[in-house]
């Protein structure tokens, strides 16, 4: 045989295998999960860990609460995780399965209905939300109805989330070839597990969690749990100062604010998924309308006593983030910034005692009518007989206030007039208040594909489009008149286009035209994260925010890209596209608006007492990955057969090695080397 025959048939040899690690073969990855993980505050923790090494057991797949029965049931000394649809998943069921030590974690999957939404009504928050952070005689309502409290449960094993149907079938199968039979024997034969992975680091609470994180206590330094929070967003009307950047913008030194605020996030039991349409960003897509619109009406200040101020909250879901550090900020004359003054520039900090009314935006849906609800009704007169004259179908409410974000003003002692807007009167008319279906087929939202601003007839006259832009034009003619004294008469409306593409950018796709228009570049074409996240890492959410109100609200300037000496602490200039339309050619825009942190009081104030209660606590579990798998669990005759022979071999080959270590010089001849080394 010739050597390149030789090359060529190794050759050959090589390239037919094919290596496989050994875990490869035995267990099959389980995608489009999503897990349930641990949150903390200042008494408690709550949420999900798996085993530092993972959580495993026999699956059980279930379709109805019969299937229930045997695995509750069941007491044959092998650990079960539960496959359940998400409409069984109640606090009741919960309950029973905390009380069995054979349930070693839960599998939750989905199953659609003709209307894409799996049951009539899921919330997994309390009935009143943030019930720790509101005013006396809140939670004497319950708000969220349909609330199930999961969400403040501190579970003892693992849960996670199933979204894909070929994944749901996966596990059925697998289910359905080795478990659903003869359940009795169940002992004796192998059968279809699988392993869950999310082992969180923090326990017991916010304040032990970081004294554990501390160098002084932790030789091996490590971070167990940061605090919850990221950044809130603000832009004025007109500039919040003055500067020589705008010498005709002088603004009187007594005027008052309007602050229009809403949220920003939503939160649910699972990671990454809290797409909050109804919770949040109906709410905050009326107030971006209403910004966008209300600057045509006004493009330039002439000598008012009021100027509107919109800040979009963030970390709301978990006792009033945002709002609490804004009111913390105003007290300490922090807000936006602390009193500044140069020789071409002069702002001062927004105080309590400068807000001439706080209104908030919540939750809006398309009701017949839509509700406000305020404390003080006489000393609102004035704001609320305008808000009434232009919106239509209004229902006033003075006896109690909901668990919304003007809770942190209202708590306050001298706290500024406070209403909030909403769909509701006494109960959320959202079945699903921040959970993982609160999303576009919930507020019955389908995109228009609009690529001419001539095409924007087209939108249905019931669409939740149409009636959001009714809302903005109603607001803004209030805010108008409340800034001018004056009725508005001009023709000014509000933009279809913009309110179409908004929901769509914030619900379906964040790689919509006004986002490409922002910042350069493609984005996924999914929805984007509405969890407030921890404060060590940024949240582009917020960022596209704060671009957005430069967009509809920022004064241009010029084209082209802004000049590199515009430095002020009154404006912030911009380099973004012209418009949606003409994204390859850049403009400058020339904006007041600004982030502030949405990080609570309690992280910085020195010796804060964490049982208090005053200020928000939350911080989140460091966790090192989330996974599922599946995998072939051997009977336990088969598992202790297997050990038995392992030992054997390995008795065997201790003998033989002995064995032949005695006979070394019988059976292995003793060469002597009668040749010398060379030399070196």
């Amino acid at each position: 045989m010739s050597p390149m025959f030789k090359y060529i048939l190794i050759f050959a040899l090589c390239a037919s295998v094919h290596s496989q690690r050994t875990k490869d073969k035995m267990y099959d990855e389980v995608d489009g999960i999503s897990a349930c993980f641990r949150r903390l505050n200042g008494t408690h923790q709550i949420g999900c860990s798996s085993k530092r090494d993972g959580s495993t057991g026999v699956i059980h797949f279930v379709d109805s609460p019969s299937d229930l029965n045997f695995v509750l049931d069941v007491k044959n000394g092998l650990d079960y995780i539960p496959v359940i649809p998400i409409e069984l998943f109640t606090r009741e069921l919960n309950s029973k399965l905390q009380l069995l030590d054979h349930i070693s974690g839960l599998l939750v999957y989905n199953i659609e209905n003709e209307q894409k939404l799996p049951v009539n009504h899921y919330s997994p928050d309390l009935k009143c939300p943030n019930e720790g952070s509101n005013i006396q005689g809140t939670c004497d309502t319950k708000w969220n109805f349909f609330g199930n409290s999961l969400l403040a449960e501190d579970f003892k094993f693992p849960v996670f989330y199933l979204d894909k149907e070929k994944e749901v079938k996966k596990v059925r199968d697998c289910f359905g070839k080795f478990n659903n039979f003869s359940f009795d024997e169940h002992t004796s034969r192998s059968l279809c597990s699988i392993e869950l992975q999310s082992f969180m680091f923090a326990a017991y609470d916010t304040p032990t969690c970081l004294r554990r994180s501390q160098s002084v206590v932790n030789m091996n330094p490590m971070k167990f749990c940061d605090a919850l929070g990221d950044q809130n967003v603000w832009a004025s009307l007109f500039p919040i100062g003055n500067s020589t950047l705008s010498p005709a913008v002088v603004l009187k030194s007594n005027i008052k604010q309007i602050l229009v605020v809403s949220r920003i996030d939503a939160t649910s039991l699972f990671y990454n998924l809290e797409p909050g349409a109804q919770s949040a960003v109906t709410g905050m897509v009326t107030l971006l309308g209403v910004a966008e619109l209300l600057k045509r009406m006004l493009p330039t200040y002439e000598d008012y006593d009021r100027n509107v101020v919109f800040i979009l909250f963030n970390g709301e879901s978990f006792d009033y983030i945002g709002s609490q550090r804004i009111v913390y900020d105003m007290k300490k004359g922090e807000f936006p910034r602390s009193e500044y003054t140069s020789t071409t520039e002069h702002s001062n900090p927004i105080r309590f005692e400068d807000i001439d009314t706080v209104f908030e935006i919540s939750q809006i849906t398309n009701t017949p009518k839509l509700h406000l609800h305020l404390l003080n009704e006489p000393e609102q007169s004035e704001f609320l007989n305008i808000l009434k004259k232009n919106l239509l179908n209004i229902e006033i409410h003075t006896d109690t206030i909901p668990p919304t974000s003007i809770q942190s003003f209202i708590r306050e002692k001298n706290a500024p007039k406070s209403l909030v807007l909403t769909d509701y009167a006494t109960n959320f008319t959202n079945a699903y208040y921040n959970s993982i279906y609160d999303n576009s087929n919930n507020i019955k939202f389908v995109y228009q594909n609009i690529t001419n601003g001539d095409d924007v007839d087209t939108l249905p006259k019931d669409s939740i489009q149409v009636f959001i832009g009714g809302v903005v034009d109603g607001i803004a003619k209030t805010l108008y008149e409340a800034v001018t004294k004056r009725e508005y008469k001009g023709t000014e409306r509000y933009n279809k286009y913009y309110i179409n593409e908004l929901l769509h950018c914030y619900l379906e796709s964040a790689n919509c035209s006004i986002h490409r228009a922002l910042r350069k570049g493609s984005f996924q074409p999914v929805p984007l994260s509405l969890y407030v996240g921890v404060t060590v890492s940024s949240n582009i959410m917020t960022n596209l925010l704060a671009l957005t109100f430069a967009f509809f609200m920022g004064d241009t300037i010029g084209k082209g890209a802004c000049p590199l000496n515009m430095s002020s602490h009154v404006y912030y200039h911009f380099n973004m596209s012209q418009s949606v339309l003409q994204r390859n050619e850049t403009q400058c825009y020339r904006i007041s608006m600004n982030l502030t942190d949405a990080e609570s009081p309690a992280f910085l104030i020195d010796g804060y007492d964490w049982t208090s209660g005053e200020y928000s606590s939350w911080t989140e579990s460091v966790w090192r990955e989330f996974n599922v798998r599946l995998f072939l669990k051997p009977a336990r005759a088969h598992e202790i057969m297997t050990l038995v022979v392992g030992l054997v071999v390995f008795l065997a080959s201790m003998a033989i090695t002995l064995c032949i270590n005695r006979k070394k010089d019988v059976l292995f001849e003793n060469i002597t080397t009668t040749t010398p080394p060379a030399n070196c």
